[in-house]
């Protein structure tokens, strides 16, 4: 079992990581999220068309190149966006700071809009 939990552990907390970042990509926490989020995933696939960076973990995951070259662990998956996006995220948030986008989530707006018409 001690073999079995050294092989398998980081798998299982990069799959938490990467389940939680797609949430966030359906249900961002902030207009700012999104925004981030947006321009990240513009610039990853700049950076594929430039060939900086080989593919994204989804063509590692379910794309031409999980075929071709193998799919990758969800640990090495984790790594290779971390690095892939590390520079890009840090860009995109001093752009949506000085663009001044909201840090709040929509989803409290609706929730004190629906508290304050029931009161």
């Amino acid at each position: 079992m001690t073999a079995f939990d050294a092989e398998h552990r980081a798998n299982a907390h990069a799959l938490q990581k990467l389940a939680l970042k797609a949430r966030d990509l359906v249900v961002p926490s902030s207009t700012r999220d999104r925004a981030v989020g947006v321009m990240v995933t513009i610039g990853l696939g700049v950076a594929k068309k430039l060939s900086i960076i080989k593919g994204t973990k989804q063509d590692f995951m379910l794309g031409q190149m999980a075929r071709t070259q193998g799919v990758k662990s969800y640990a090495e998956l984790d790594e290779m966006e971390e690095r892939q996006t590390r520079g890009l995220r840090s860009t995109a948030k001093g752009i949506a700071k000085v663009l001044r986008l909201s840090k709040e989530s929509p989803m409290d707006a609706l929730k004190q809009d629906s508290a304050s018409m029931g009161a």
